[in-house]
């Protein structure tokens, strides 16, 4: 395009880490999105304290208790791994909240407990948006 077009350009960071940009020259309305995890690289393994402990070969999530507790831990689990990310940046009371929270996720998703990972998941939230 030749110079002096106008673009513009749209940044959408949400709270697992994925960053989408969106660039759209005004004259045309011509757009271009790309989206970027912007979290750890290579997902999570058995070392992390919210990591998925069911048979993906089976189907079976660990779960067991539908999908609104499917898709809650779905929701904590990038929460739980960018929150691990953080965790030597922190000082010892924010990590020691954090450790906990991770924790209570965990044990939530163990207990098939909707309405706790619920709350945890808001509480994580909340404490990643803050930090």
């Amino acid at each position: 395009m030749p110079a002096g077009n106008k673009i513009q350009i749209n940044l959408d960071l949400d709270l697992s880490g994925i960053l989408e940009v969106t660039a759209v020259e005004l004259k045309t309305g011509l757009s271009k999105s790309v989206r970027l995890d912007t979290g750890r690289a290579g997902g999570y393994g058995a070392e992390s304290a919210c990591a998925d402990t069911g048979d993906p070969e089976s189907g079976n999530s660990g779960t067991g208790a539908g999908n609104a507790l499917e898709s809650l831990a779905a929701t904590s689990r990038p929460f739980c791994r960018r929150a691990e990310k953080l965790l030597d940046d922190l000082d010892e009371t924010d990590a020691a909240e954090l450790e906990s929270l991770i924790e209570q996720s965990r044990k939530a998703i163990e207990d098939q407990d909707a309405e706790t990972l619920e709350q945890l998941n808001e509480s994580l939230s909340d404490m990643l948006f803050y930090l």
